[in-house]
């Protein structure tokens, strides 16, 4: 036990003697390395101390290296030149997986002016993909009050960062996701609505290009020759699926 002891010690000493001479911005400068090798996949969290622990050899410190990434990567995101995302089933202890993206050039400038908490509520909306999150939700999530969230929220729409979204079915139901997203067909309705009504114009047109396209070929006309024709008329300004 004594030897042992001895020998934790020792191991501390090294790294703390390594630790004096490798400044924060070598630190910094490693791990941008890092993830750009990763490139647009981003790293997990638990990989990238991993590496920073073999490449350095301070894999009997883990404590070390777990602290100098959190220095790490506070600097990066208040440079907003990298974000943290969530994904993934959680581990042993509960939590999801973290991982670490670095941000383009221009997604670095189009986050300027941003503080902590509004890049925190952005990141969460942004990680809800096309399906948007809700206030409820995002609240938990940042762990804010109502107030900050309602603020932080008008900001970000302002900067055109994020935007609202009504779900089709439920009017009362509200989203938010990043502005240059698509929002799912589950949310909008499709095809078939616009501004999240049920576009009967829009079929009324699509059904007399079926009957044409029935009557031109007599009668004998598959499905998939008559969802063409569809497609053709440049009638949907997004794309159909099969099942539309």
């Amino acid at each position: 036990m004594g030897r042992s002891k001895k020998s934790s010690t020792t191991s501390n000493d090294e790294a703390a003697a390594h630790s004096s001479e490798v400044s924060d911005e070598v630190w910094v400068k490693r791990v941008v390395a890092l993830l750009k090798e990763a490139e647009g996949e981003g790293l997990q969290s638990s990989e990238l101390e991993r590496k920073l622990q073999e490449e350095h050899g301070y894999l009997g410190d883990h404590e070390f290296i777990v602290n100098v990434l959190a220095r790490v990567v506070n600097h990066l995101l208040a440079e907003h030149k990298i974000q943290l995302l969530e994904g993934g089933a959680a581990d042993g202890s509960g939590r999801r997986k973290v991982f670490y993206k670095l941000n383009r050039q221009e997604e670095q400038r189009k986050l300027e002016g941003l503080g902590r908490e509004d890049l925190l509520v952005y990141q969460i909306i942004q990680s809800s993909s096309d399906m948007g999150i809700w206030t409820k939700d995002l609240r938990t999530k940042a762990g804010l009050q109502q107030p900050q969230v309602a603020k932080i929220l008008k900001f970000l729409e302002q900067r055109k960062l994020i935007k609202s979204i009504k779900w089709v079915t439920n009017r009362n139901r509200k989203v938010y996701m990043a502005f240059d997203v698509q929002p799912s067909k589950e949310i909008t309705g499709g095809a078939w609505y616009t501004n999240n009504e049920l576009d009967e114009e829009m079929i009324g047109a699509a059904m007399k290009i079926c009957l044409k396209s029935v009557r031109e070929k007599g009668g004998r006309v598959s499905f998939r020759e008559v969802a063409a024709e569809v497609k053709k008329s440049e009638l949907f300004r997004t794309a159909l699926d099969e099942d539309e």
